[in-house]
């Protein structure tokens, strides 16, 4: 009897604290340059633990309560399915990408004119809401390497840093000829980059 009122409650809090953290995280990793490198292998796992529990618990509480008990607190079993669907949602459309660099273009294009006209770039720093250690001038632009996630480079899980986006104003087209480097067209000046060695 106290196993069957256990199963038929509505999910407990801190399944609702991991359930916003994952989808802050999320958020998080879907706004990098490539989010896909960054989220598929480190925020999918997490979502499938969250939603492995959440059909457990339904499907347990179906058993040991029936369907009326889910009824009657659908608003909280809801929950969990109307938040992933609404952040697959986002990262599908590419939103948390784009909002993400709309509030950090302006800065992120200062310092890409900066190093594009000589200037050396030193130390890490925040621009807008990126954080960069690093930035090359190349021909027609500059490179802003992106350092956001930083743990896998830190644990060696990842041999190379070398992410970031390239600004080529003028609709100039990326330089050719370095097989290490891969540009994504991203909007109107800028592209995605990826290189495979750090530089």
């Amino acid at each position: 009897m106290k196993a069957a009122h256990r199963a038929g409650r509505p999910l407990s809090r801190w399944y609702f604290a991991l359930l916003i953290a994952a989808a802050l995280i999320s958020l998080y990793a879907a706004g990098t340059p490539l989010w896909w490198g960054d989220f598929i292998p480190f925020v999918l796992p997490i979502w499938g633990m969250l939603i492995g529990y959440w059909l457990a618990r339904l499907i347990a509480a179906l058993k040991l309560t029936g369907p009326a008990a889910i009824r009657r607190r659908a608003a909280r079993w809801a929950v969990p399915p109307l938040v992933f669907l609404a952040l697959l949602t986002a990262v599908v459309w590419d939103g948390p990408r784009l909002a993400r660099f709309a509030l950090s273009e302006s800065s992120l294009r200062a310092h890409a004119q900066t190093v594009a006209a000589g200037t050396q770039s030193e130390g890490c720093r925040r621009l807008g809401l990126y954080r960069t250690c690093w930035a090359v001038p190349i021909e027609g632009g500059a490179i802003v390497g992106i350092r956001d996630l930083d743990v896998p480079v830190n644990l060696g899980l990842v041999r190379s840093e070398g992410r970031g986006f390239a600004w080529l104003p003028g609709d100039r087209p990326p330089p050719a000829g370095n097989e290490d480097h891969a540009y994504f067209r991203f909007t109107s000046d800028w592209w995605a980059w990826h290189g495979w060695d750090s530089l």
